[in-house]
């Protein structure tokens, strides 16, 4: 899968922030990935990203993404773009 979006945050103080995906499940979740965000600037940048998903436990799973912001800076997203791919033989 593709990720893309655009983001800009408004506190230009350097923090750790993450786009995080996984696989979701009753039990818990797995083939857990975390993809840094730089943030230097409070012009708008662009995130893009590769996610390869593990092998499907159930059909019943869910994919899970979302951006993790442990200090709650506020910041502003526009344009999600999510590409399936498929792997060819």
């Amino acid at each position: 899968m593709r990720f893309s979006f655009d983001y800009r945050y408004t506190d230009t103080v350097a923090r750790d922030y993450y786009f995080a995906v996984m696989m979701d499940r009753k039990n818990g979740d797995y083939g857990r990935v975390f993809f840094d965000m730089k943030n230097s600037t409070t012009n708008w940048q662009t995130f893009d990203t590769l996610f390869l998903t593990p092998e499907i436990r159930s059909v019943n799973d869910q994919l899970k993404f979302f951006v993790w912001n442990p200090n709650r800076v506020n910041f502003e997203a526009k344009n999600l773009q999510i590409h399936v791919l498929e792997h060819k033989n």
